[in-house]
């Protein structure tokens, strides 16, 4: 009897091991359970916040992307050469919108032997190309050297120009060597506003517009030229502005179909996206003078950024009441 009673006895303990165990092993299953799926919760929210986070820091960069502008780049052809006709017109006119900007001085000329004849410059122009002064040093020594000498320089050009029916915008080239400091003081107080300088290679000018007292200083350098490709990179990157020559002073510059095609493509792929335009310099000013944004971007960004901003302060809350819940219900348990 007495034996009897040990067994029963060990058999109660062991039922009552068992069922504290399984009870154990419930409770840590079932909580287990409840973390897996707090983590899973958690990390679809925080995969939420992070989209939210990219959102915003995308809606930031695309404003200062418009406020800025875009990029601008000028195609420029120091002389009205033939082949701007016959060879750089076609390739440019496979790019919608593309135009060019030739440089004109009083003995380079439409009409003259290599250059463009006076009906093709004609209709350059009506094709939206333009026009602008390209300095040869030369010319202007003959008036003197002085202020005075380079407005007669400029007023003959202008005048040349007139005869052919072609105006020219305020800007002035200057090829390899022929800038000098004292040009700029008597170029603005003969009104023009962009001076362009020639340098040896895209990589080491300047990707930016300088916005000196009193002119614009616009930095340039052959299309081909070391460092090219990289130069326009960095114009789109940072809104900037480059000038690209095409013609025959310099290797980098000089005319090569497949290559200049490539060049243009590479343009057009960054104009597609928003980040660049091929412009003159009377539209590059335009956007470079421009300051802000529309009323119209502004209104739209502020309403995005207000419900971007509303929509990450309420799942941090979410977040945040979840983890704090799932706390005190295991304090609850303990």
């Amino acid at each position: 009897m007495k034996k009897v009673i040990i067994i029963l006895f060990t058999l109660l303990i062991g039922a009552g091991l068992v069922f504290f165990v399984g009870r154990e092993y419930a409770a840590q299953q079932q909580e287990n359970a409840d973390a897996e799926a707090l983590n899973a919760t958690l990390s679809s929210m925080q995969n939420q916040l992070r989209r939210l986070t990219n959102q915003k820091k995308d809606l930031i960069e695309d404003y200062k992307r418009e406020e800025r502008g875009p990029g601008t780049v000028e195609m420029l052809a120091p002389l009205p050469l033939e082949i701007l006709y016959q060879d750089v017109r076609p390739v440019i006119e496979e790019f919608y919108g593309m135009k060019a900007v030739v440089g004109l001085s009083q003995e380079n000329l439409p009409g003259k032997k290599d250059m463009l004849t006076a009906q093709q410059a004609l209709e350059l122009a009506d094709a939206g190309w333009t026009f602008c002064y390209c300095f040869v040093p030369e010319e202007m020594e003959a008036y003197g050297d002085d202020a005075f000498a380079i407005q007669s320089w400029l007023d003959a050009v202008t005048e040349a120009a007139a005869q052919l029916d072609l105006e020219l915008q305020n800007v002035v080239y200057f090829p390899q060597g022929t800038y000098r400091e004292e040009y700029e003081n008597w170029l603005s107080a003969a009104r023009i506003e962009v001076l362009v300088r020639w340098r040896q290679d895209a990589q080491h000018a300047s990707a930016t517009l300088g916005e000196a007292d009193p002119c614009w200083h616009a930095d340039a350098a052959g299309w081909n030229s070391t460092g090219a490709s990289s130069q326009l990179k960095t114009v789109v990157e940072g809104g900037g502005n480059f000038v690209f020559t095409v013609g025959s002073h310099t290797r980098g510059e000089q005319f090569v179909q497949k290559q200049f095609r490539s060049m243009l493509t590479q343009m057009d792929t960054y104009r597609k996206e928003g980040d660049l335009e091929v412009v003159d310099f009377a539209q590059m000013l335009s956007y470079k003078q421009r300051t802000g944004v529309s009323e119209e971007y502004q209104r739209t960004y502020d309403e995005q950024m207000a419900q971007i901003e509303e929509e990450m302060v309420q799942l941090d809350g979410q977040i945040k009441a979840l983890i704090q819940a799932y706390g005190e219900a295991l304090d609850g348990g303990a």
